[in-house]
């Protein structure tokens, strides 16, 4: 019998990209695959495009409490042994799904199983591949998010010991418990774009980059990450980069700005990428 596979999409007023995620899940080729929407009472037609897709996949409309409450509540009413969420802004490269089980069931002990993801900015029209690195927990916490989010896969066991997604959490939900499956599990790294992380006007991590470092660093000292590690560093100067009088200067001299920042990170010896 082929190991069953629950996929998850949290979304809300993303109608214009969702059909793209939509498609990439339903064409993937494993059978029995597990699709759940879970809707957080969207105004913007995004009901109307799930309504157009029938009993092809499983959907819920209702107000949430934000995405962790979301894909919990997919986690919840699903029962594949893996288990992954895809954004409704993001999607999957072909065959993804099987690449993935192929490396659960070759390897019995692994919890989670990544590969790499497109990295697709619709702003300034870039795609280019952005490669993971294979990571434990004591990795993450020094460097940083490795994972890429979109192409992640892991095992309902693991996440029942780890528990579920930290509802605190916004934009970091998803660092969080990486850490937490890697704590006691371990991880595969599959060295093949498996999915897209599509970056546009409207991302959460491109307007509100304060309230994002601000959960990274919370997650450091919750999970007992080191300070003056790489990841500390960086998010302090992200912090410091995003304080109103210094983040004033990227609009009136983006130049020195850009220069300053660079320097910044040079001189600290951190890479500003680090995920």
């Amino acid at each position: 019998m082929a190991v069953s596979v629950s996929n998850i999409t949290p979304t809300r007023n993303q109608a214009a990209y969702l059909e793209q995620t939509i498609r990439s899940v339903l064409t993937q080729v494993w059978p029995g695959l597990e699709y759940v929407i879970v809707d957080g009472a969207s105004t913007d037609g995004t009901v109307e495009i799930l309504r157009r897709y029938g009993d092809r996949l499983r959907w819920i409309s209702e107000p949430d409490r934000g995405q962790a409450d979301a894909i919990n509540k997919g986690i919840r009413i699903t029962r594949g042994e893996i288990v992954a969420y895809l954004n409704s802004d993001d999607f999957y490269e072909l065959d993804a799904v099987r690449r993935v089980v192929e490396v659960f069931e070759s390897d019995p002990g692994v919890d989670l199983v990544y590969g790499d993801c497109y990295y697709q900015d619709d702003r300034q029209g870039i795609r280019k591949v952005e490669r993971s690195k294979p990571a434990t927990a004591e990795d993450l916490l020094r460097v940083g998010n490795v994972i890429g989010q979109p192409a992640a896969f892991f095992r309902r066991q693991a996440l029942e010991r780890a528990g579920l997604f930290d509802e605190r959490y916004t934009f970091a939900l998803d660092f969080d418990m990486w850490v937490r499956l890697l704590r006691g599990g371990r991880a595969r790294h599959l060295p093949v774009p498996l999915a897209t992380f599509r970056v546009h006007a409207e991302s959460k991590t491109v307007t509100q980059q304060a309230r994002a470092t601000e959960e990274l660093l919370d997650i450091l000292a919750r999970h007992g990450g080191r300070r003056w590690s790489p990841l500390y560093m960086r998010s302090q100067l992200s912090r410091l980069l995003t304080l109103e009088r210094i983040h004033g200067l990227s609009r009136t001299h983006p130049q020195l700005y850009r220069l300053g920042k660079r320097l910044l990170f040079a001189m600290t010896g951190v890479p500003q990428r680090l995920a």
